[in-house]
């Protein structure tokens, strides 16, 4: 089986206090958004993930986001973009010279002050 270094797992404890923070059982979470009171169990005791449809009910029925539902381990999240990333794809190699020059620029007065 190969391992992988990136996860993307559903946070089962905030599943579980959103839960009970609610007074709500497993079977009535389960009931009012069609599965089963063993999905709710493994999905609160980080045994299975929920698809990203059964994410998004549940995200509706504790009204909120998906994103706040998951949490994230891995080294990608080290090659994403940050703000400081400019994307110059689809530019050709003339309007990449004027973008760099425009950035140089930039670089000369900030050094300056």
């Amino acid at each position: 089986m190969a391992t992988y270094p990136d996860s993307v797992t559903v946070n089962g404890a905030d599943l579980k206090e959103m839960r009970e923070t609610k007074g709500d059982s497993m079977v009535k979470v389960a009931k009012t958004i069609g599965l089963t009171r063993n999905s709710i169990y493994n999905y609160e005791s980080h045994q299975r993930n929920p698809s990203v449809l059964n994410l998004v009910k549940l995200a509706i029925y504790y009204h909120t986001s998906v994103d706040s539902l998951i949490s994230y381990k891995g080294s990608l999240l080290n090659t994403l973009p940050t703000p400081d990333h400019i994307d110059i794809s689809g530019l050709d190699d003339e309007q990449k010279k004027i973008i760099q020059t425009i950035i140089n620029s930039f670089r000369q007065s900030n050094t300056k002050k």
